[in-house]
């Protein structure tokens, strides 16, 4: 996820996200992805990822 977190809050960045919001892990739900920041990225175990269409 660091690289979407990166991606997202990059000002050079083409891509837009609106509302996106962390599920896991529970110290980060509901959190806009724009507002995370790296050292709070770090998964010590499954990793789920879901695809939003």
């Amino acid at each position: 996820m660091g690289w979407l977190i990166k991606t997202v809050q990059d000002s050079q960045s083409n891509l837009t996200v609106s509302g996106a919001v962390c599920s896991e892990p529970a110290h980060l739900k509901g959190r806009n992805i724009k507002n995370v920041i790296q050292a709070d990225l770090n998964c010590n175990g499954m990793c789920i990822v879901v695809t939003l269409k």
